[in-house]
């Protein structure tokens, strides 16, 4: 190999290294801009979940509080409507007692 052909092979192979030394340069660059894009992304799409994630556990506590709001009304309304029922057999009994016992000949027995 001559010494021109041997320069020229050494200017090339500094060259290409160059080159390889700034694309490698260059895509460092990229990936770290884009990293960084996507670490960004992912934390608002984190930060959007979490919200949407409060705002769910508020709703379902808002739905369990209502449901045992009405559960105990219901409660105190059945308690109340079978007390009353209680109230209306015993004033039935009472009555039924009472026209027994006037009949001629009854009896309360």
């Amino acid at each position: 190999m001559s010494l021109e052909t041997a320069e020229t092979a050494a200017k090339l192979t500094s060259d290409a290294q160059a080159r390889h030394d700034e694309m490698i340069e260059a895509a460092a660059k990229v990936l770290g801009e884009r990293t960084t894009e996507a670490e960004a992304a992912a934390s608002e799409i984190r930060s959007a979940a979490t919200d949407e994630l409060d705002r769910a556990r508020a709703e379902a506590r808002s739905i369990v509080e209502s449901a045992e709001t009405d559960a105990a009304t219901t409660r105190d309304e059945a308690r109340s409507q079978g007390r009353e029922m209680v109230e209306e057999a015993r004033e039935l009994r009472r009555q039924m007692l009472h026209d027994i016992a006037e009949r001629p000949g009854g009896s309360t027995e």
